[in-house]
């Protein structure tokens, strides 16, 4: 398991595409989290490694394995993951009590995949957006839509939120998942 806390940014996609390319899964945590919900994920799931992007450095100096990401060029060819392992673990908002993980192995994450390439014309759609934080998996239909189909994804910065129709207008973003809020 790896924990990938990332500002909203290209090093997250690469760093999630190494994570499963390596059979690994990953666990996204946004660093706006409070911290104690940050530290109580941390504990919980124990994860072998922490990559961040080198700004978080101080945020999680208590933490004893921390991977700064700063480049992750080296290829690797093979393909370890098999179905039924583990892709990922996310974690409900604990509205309920403590979060929970949830975990999602790559069949699952396959399956979601084709099943909206399926069923909405994603084919059609040059330009995603990827609006929602990496720690859920509402945006998992952009990015593995775009990926998987070869398309440009585009990750919104949390500026670029609050002035949606610049950012749709710079990027001609014709396909694009929010929530009705």
């Amino acid at each position: 398991l790896l924990a990938l806390c990332f500002d909203r940014s290209l090093e997250m996609i690469i760093a999630l595409l190494g994570t499963l390319k390596a059979g690994a899964a990953y666990i996204p945590l946004d660093p706006n989290f409070p911290q104690d919900r940050l530290d109580y994920i941390l504990k919980e799931i124990s994860p072998d490694l922490l990559c961040i992007s080198p700004e978080l450095l101080e945020q999680f100096s208590f933490y004893e394995n921390v991977l700064p990401f700063t480049d992750f060029s080296e290829e690797e060819t093979s393909n370890p993951s098999r179905e039924g392992d583990l892709a990922y673990v996310i974690y409900t908002s604990g509205s309920t009590g403590e979060p929970k993980g949830v975990m999602i192995e790559h069949a699952q994450l396959v399956n979601y995949t084709q099943a909206i390439q399926h069923r909405l014309p994603l084919k059609d759609c040059d330009n995603f957006a990827l609006l929602t934080a990496f720690s859920t998996d509402l945006g998992n239909t952009m990015i593995f839509g775009a990926l998987s189909l070869g398309k440009h994804l585009h990750v919104a910065a949390e500026e670029d939120i609050f002035s949606l129709g610049n950012f749709f207008k710079n990027h001609h973003i014709d396909c694009v998942k929010l929530v009705p809020s």
